[in-house]
Formats: C-alpha cells, sequence, structure tokens
C-alpha cells in the first residue's frame, strides 16, 4: 500500500493518523475538505490551510498530506454510505460550505447542488487514495450493517502535531528569527 502513497507524497514518508471505522446504518459523512478549507487555529482562522496544499514539479505530484482508505467492506451503491467527492475541488480557491455549518445546518449536502458530485464504489481489499485538499464525505447509509474500514494518513517526515510557533524560543531567535511586532528586535 505504501508504494502508491510514496509516489504521491515524493519525500520521506511519516504515518500521521490511524483510525479504523465501523460505521452504523443512518450515518453520514459531511462534505468537508477542499483546497481552501478555514483552519480553526482557536483564537481565528486562517483563510487557506496549506498543509494540504499540493504541487507537480519536473513531473512528479507533491503531497504533504495523503489519506489512505482500506475499506474491509462492499460498498457498492449510494444507499451503501458509498464515498463521493466534488470535481475539480482540489483546486477550488474559495472555502464553501463555512457558513452553513456555522449556522448549525448538518444536513447532507450530498443529495443536490453539486453537479460534479461522484460516488466511488469499492470492494473489500480496495484502497482509495486522496489528498484532504479535495472536497469528500460520504453519502448517508441506508443499508443495513456496518460499513468497515481503515483509514491511515500520511506526509513528509518533517510534519509534526500542528501548533502556533512560539516566537520567543531560544531555539527560534538562534535561527535568527525576527517577530516584527516587538519593538526589542530593532533595538541594537
Amino acid at each position: 500500500m505504501l508504494a502508491p502513497v510514496r509516489e504521491v507524497v515524493n519525500r520521506p514518508l511519516r504515518l500521521l493518523e490511524g483510525v479504523g471505522c465501523a460505521v452504523p446504518s443512518d450515518s453520514v459523512l459531511y462534505l468537508h475538505g477542499g483546497n481552501s478549507e478555514l483552519l480553526d487555529l482557536g483564537d481565528r482562522q486562517v483563510g487557506r490551510d496549506l498543509s494540504i496544499t499540493h504541487t507537480y514539479h519536473d513531473g512528479k505530484l507533491y503531497c504533504p498530506y495523503v489519506k489512505a482508505l482500506v475499506y474491509l467492506s462492499d460498498i457498492q451503491s449510494p444507499e451503501d454510505g458509498s464515498f463521493c467527492y466534488v470535481q475539480g475541488s482540489h483546486k477550488a480557491n474559495f472555502p464553501l460550505l463555512r457558513e452553513r455549518a456555522e449556522r448549525g445546518e448538518r444536513t447532507s449536502l450530498v443529495d443536490s447542488g453539486f453537479p460534479t458530485l461522484t460516488d466511488v464504489f469499492v470492494r473489500s481489499g480496495d484502497v482509495l487514495l486522496l489528498n484532504e485538499a479535495l472536497m469528500h464525505g460520504t453519502r448517508r447509509k441506508l443499508s443495513e450493517g456496518d460499513r468497515l474500514l481503515t483509514a491511515f494518513g500520511y506526509g513528509p517526515t518533517f510534519f509534526t502535531e500542528w501548533r502556533e510557533l512560539d516566537a520567543e524560543t531560544a531555539d527560534l531567535r538562534g535561527a535568527g528569527y525576527v517577530d516584527h511586532d516587538v519593538e526589542e528586535d530593532f533595538v541594537l
């Protein structure tokens, strides 16, 4: 499974996350992701989540965050809770769903409103690779039984847990970092 992941990350690899899911009937994973989805930092939002931005250079794709979905159940119809995505959303330059989510609307958006919404049907053992820049989710699961899968997130080895850098640490000062909001940085 790692060979195709390596081909799209194109840097030394590390496992960022791994989860197992047993998704029951009447569940839905609302559309999320998208290249410009706002990133919440607690006290503010960043307009673009650059951790999911991908580039293409010299014939290679470079993705900093790739998900591998390993299906342990057959998903052969939308009623099985199929994976779906909005074509072209990995290139979008605006957040599509934030305002609706902030209003508390939790209705599934996958049933209408996106003419390029595409379903992916899988058999047990199939693996889907995706970049989180792709707006994706699942249809509402209407069939009986659980939808079983595992999800692994991979990225370059230099990725670490998300946190805001502290401009006052000795490491940053030693590297020549200057916080232009601090007057003492300009005093010789």
